[in-house]
C-alpha cells in the first residue's frame, strides 16, 4: 500500500505495515512490516542480502515473495513482473501458468494473483458481487 507518512498504513484500525518506507527503491513508499531479525526496523530490500521484503501487516521477513524492479531481485525460479496495473512489481515463481501475467488476462470474475507463499500466478476466483 502506498503512504507518505507511518500514519497512513493504518486501515480501519487495522495496521497493514509499521512503517512507510521504499522497499524496492522505486522511489514510492510504501507500508511495509518490521523485519523479524537483524537490523530489525523496516524491512526493506536492501537490508536482505539478496532477497527481497516479504512483508504481512506489520511483520516482515527477507524471502522470496515481495516487491522487485528487475529480474535480478528475484532469486533462482523467481521473476519481476507486474500483475497488477499499479506500476509495481513483485517476484513471483516461474514459469507462469494459465497464461496468466497480469490481471486482466482471467475471465470475470477471476484475478491473475499470485500466492503469498509458495506458487505461481494463476487466474483466481474473486469475491465481488
Amino acid at each position: 500500500r502506498t503512504c507518505a507518512v507511518p500514519a497512513d498504513c493504518t486501515w480501519r484500525g487495522v495496521s497493514v505495515g509499521a512503517f512507510c518506507a521504499d522497499v524496492d527503491v522505486d522511489g514510492r513508499m510504501e507500508c511495509v512490516g518490521e523485519l523479524d531479525s537483524p537490523p530489525f526496523g523496516a524491512c526493506v530490500n536492501s537490508a536482505c542480502g539478496g532477497s527481497v521484503c516479504e512483508s504481512a501487516g506489520v511483520v516482515a521477513t527477507c524471502g522470496d515473495y515481495g516487491l522487485c524492479l528487475v529480474d535480478n531481485d528475484c532469486g533462482t525460479g523467481f521473476s519481476c513482473v507486474g500483475l497488477w496495473r499499479d506500476g509495481r512489481k513483485e517476484c513471483v515463481q516461474t514459469p507462469l501458468v494459465n497464461n496468466c501475467e497480469q490481471v486482466t488476462d482471467c475471465p470475470l470474475p477471476q484475478v491473475c494473483a499470485a500466492p503469498r507463499t509458495d506458487g505461481r500466478p494463476s487466474c483466481q476466483a474473486g469475491s465481488a458481487p
